[in-house]
């Protein structure tokens, strides 16, 4: 359920969008 799959934030440490 994170946004990152959508490719609409990118996450490394923590969630950025």
């Amino acid at each position: 359920t994170d946004a990152t799959t959508s490719g609409e934030c990118t996450s490394s440490v923590e969630i950025i969008c």
